[in-house]
């Protein structure tokens, strides 16, 4: 069996402690856990390590200040460091002690300890350090019901660990690998008793900012201001606070019926429950997973078009849509006995045919479908419904080419339809056939030249041929158009950027006019003329010129956020690029030597849909803003590497130049000494200025900039703008501030 040891640091967890240890030790037993106390006051809790001591659990009550808490990554780490030298485990799970782990695999969501331990010594197996992606998020008030959100936790490959960060989200990854995914998730119960919750946030935040002032809660943005929130709350606001959540919740027994046979969890439930509302609101939407299990495989039968974690799609859209969780012979009857009743019905044939075609299709019955259709035709006539239905069918099934002659003949019947020509369209661009799929956009935009689709697959196609110039303008177009369309947004940005790096590939000038474009400032008008007082400008292509001035290092996309946002659309190598502290710092040495290696380079998708590309030396992870199949793999691939090569050679030449602030930004807290190193690195590369962005512990320091050494600056954030989840909440006031402040330090020093 695969050896695994779980660690936590914990302090005063009174009603989650005892429920952590038997049910992590029952899975991996008593002698596998690592528990760190920080300090505890609560005397029960001193007598309950004792009492789990003597079962064999490690306890350990050294790290019992609040820094330590703070540095628990390392603290963890080190520990895990002694397991790797001797060699006692294979895996490695930290854990916080509200985090309980679990898994979602074939047979749905379960506790099950046979199905986690085959999953670890698939993970051990595998030899790649893995994450899991989700999460069941327990609703105030509640030990059973959840959210399934997005929350990442590595597992960790003891013989290749590398460190962890504080959260334990990243795990270090050895060269040449990238994440894994698992099946694994966790439990996660950090929705306590109101009063508890109090009590644990004021344990942690008190260190750091004084509780019972409003205004320093409100300003605080160091470590544990997540908390902060709930001193602003009362216990009826608390209960409610998922209100209007749109997706189902989930209900899991499955966790609480375990831990009632581990202990005598009704006391501990009871405390748990109370004060919380009588019922949940009307029209809050919940799935009971007793009642309604949900087995991923059946799932994707029933929806072979599904790709991803399919139970986020099921709670997201496919229960709202009444997608079938399994195909079923009880679903196929029901099928039937709706066509049968159709047939019957002489009213609104035409669309009751079609609706139960669909149907058909969905579950993979695609020549029922059509046999259906053909006789809905023979009985009302080739109609516009039944015509688009049959087309729709073939791309259902996935045969692309018959769709494109049915959609020819949609076309050729029903000439002032836009979707002969959109889904015509798209078939000819499946199937390769583009100077065809050009001929029927071009008709279709004379046709309709405002019709959204068919204007975004004119977009799709110029970048498929690389026209970046033409999908830059169309998008554009689209963008003044549809201005509130996030999908047209997205792409418009991600166009013009392509457009701009296609040409920066032949520039040796980034600032040259056809790389320029149209300054694209997204702010309302208000926020963009305040944005210009502060700064001290008058337009926003001065504002533009001021954000040019800076350059991301990383350690993620969140600075490319503000450039976007400030209207600045810089070329870089790292402005979409994911990069730890350790891998820019040997970057930095050895000025990017072998990052275009094509050895070293790897074409992955991600999500199902986009392609990056990860650099094994030094464990980049670039976005491309390509999605699957509007490229040909290995000619996108021979692109890229030519294209990582510009790159690398256009940072080198911006760090030799050292006119630009260079931008880190690092949520974890690392020592002096480490940033020193970082900065020793940077200058081995460039003359010019560092500034190092971290989150404030103090709220005074939010915004501000302060002049570490020679040309090192220290930047202060109130938060990370990436949430758990993988969605983003950018802190744009406090960039702004912050890269004004930059700047100001910078004009003061000598020149370079």
């Amino acid at each position: 069996m695969t050896r695994v040891a779980c660690l936590m640091m914990q302090k005063d967890e009174n009603i989650l402690l005892r429920p952590w240890l038997l049910y992590h030790g029952y899975l991996f037993g008593f002698e596998n856990l690592y528990v760190y106390d920080n300090g505890s006051s609560d005397d029960t809790i001193a007598a309950l390590l004792k009492e789990f001591a003597l079962l064999g659990v490690n306890v350990n009550t050294t790290w019992n200040q609040p820094v330590d808490f703070q540095n628990k990554g390392r603290i963890i780490g080190e520990r895990i460091e002694e397991f790797r030298q001797g060699d006692r485990y294979d895996i490695a799970l930290p854990l916080d002690c509200d985090e309980f782990l679990a898994i979602n695999g074939a047979d749905g969501i379960s506790c099950s300890r046979t199905q986690i331990h085959e999953e670890l010594t698939n993970i051990f197996r595998g030899g790649v350090v893995c994450r899991t992606a989700h999460c069941l998020d327990n609703r105030p008030g509640y030990v059973d019901l959840f959210r399934y959100i997005g929350h990442i936790k590595s597992i960790v490959l003891v013989h290749s660990f590398l460190g962890i960060d504080h959260g334990f989200h990243q795990a270090g990854l050895p060269p040449g690998k990238a994440y894994g995914t698992t099946s694994l998730i966790h439990i996660h119960m950090h929705f306590k008793p109101f009063d508890q919750l109090l009590r644990s946030a004021t344990e942690k935040l008190a260190p750091y900012v004084d509780v019972t002032d409003k205004e320093a809660l409100k300003a605080f943005g160091g470590v544990g201001n997540h908390l902060t929130k709930y001193f602003f709350m009362d216990a009826v606001s608390y209960y409610n606070e998922l209100h209007g959540y749109r997706r189902p919740l989930v209900r899991f027994g499955g966790f609480c019926r375990l831990i009632s046979v581990l202990m005598d969890f009704d006391a501990t439930r009871d405390i748990w429950e109370s004060g919380r509302p009588g019922h949940l609101p009307d029209d809050q939407l919940e799935i009971d997973l007793d009642q309604t299990p949900f087995r991923p495989a059946g799932y994707l039968k029933a929806n072979p078009e599904l790709g991803g974690d399919l139970f986020d799609h099921f709670l997201r859209a496919g229960f709202q849509e009444g997608r079938r969780l399994e195909v079923s012979k009880e679903a196929l009857d029901e099928v039937v006995e709706r066509m049968a009743a159709i047939r019957a019905k002489k009213r609104d044939g035409v669309a009751g045919y079609a609706g139960c075609s669909l149907g058909l299709s969905r579950v993979g019955r695609h020549q029922e479908a059509e046999d259906l259709l053909r006789d809905a035709t023979k009985k009302f006539g080739r109609t516009l419904v039944l015509l688009r239905e049959y087309a729709l069918c073939a791309m259902y099934a996935g045969r692309e080419s018959d769709a494109a002659q049915r959609w020819g003949e949609f076309r050729r019947l029903f000439p002032d339809d836009p979707d002969g020509y959109y889904y015509g369209a798209l078939s000819c661009r499946r199937i390769g056939e583009i100077v065809e799929a050009k001929r029927i956009l071009a008709e279709g935009q004379s046709r309709f030249p405002r019709h959204i689709g068919i204007g975004m697959e004119v977009a799709e196609i110029a970048a498929l041929q690389d026209d970046w110039e033409h999908a830059a303008s169309m998008w554009r177009r689209l963008l003044e158009e549809h201005p509130d369309n996030p999908d047209v947004r997205k792409r418009a940005a991600s166009a013009s950027y392509q457009f701009r790096l296609n040409v920066a590939e032949g520039a040796s000038d980034q600032k040259r006019s056809a790389l320029n474009g149209p300054v694209q400032v997204d702010l309302r008008p208000r926020e963009a003329q305040e944005a210009l007082e502060f700064l001290g400008l008058s337009t926003t292509a001065e504002m533009r010129e001021f954000f040019m001035g800076f350059e991301s290092l990383g350690c993620n996309c969140e600075f490319g956020l503000v450039q976007r946002k400030f209207g600045a659309e810089p070329i870089g190598l790292l402005r979409w690029n994911a990069i730890f502290f350790a891998g820019l710092k040997k970057a930095l040495l050895v000025n990017f030597a072998g990052i275009d290696d094509p050895d070293n380079l790897v074409l992955e998708l991600r999500g199902g849909h986009e392609y990056f590309v990860q650099d094994k030396k030094f464990l980049t992870s670039m976005h491309t803003f390509t999605r699957v199949g509007e490229v040909e793999v290995e000619r996108f691939r021979q692109q890229q590497i030519k294209r990582m090569s510009f790159l690398k050679r256009k940072i080198i030449s911006d760090l030799e130049a050292g006119d630009k602030i260079f931008v880190y930004l690092d949520h974890e807290r690392r020592s002096k000494d480490d940033v020193h190193q970082l900065y020793n690195a940077f200058k081995n590369s460039s003359r010019g200025t560092l500034l190092y962005v971290q989150t404030a512990e103090l709220p005074g320091q939010v915004g501000s900039v302060e002049l570490a050494e020679d040309r090192l600056l220290l930047g202060f954030l109130e938060r990370p703008g990436l949430r758990p989840d993988g969605t983003w909440s950018v802190m744009f006031d406090n960039w702004l501030k912050i890269c004004f402040a930059a700047s100001q330090i910078q004009r003061a020093l000598a020149p370079c």
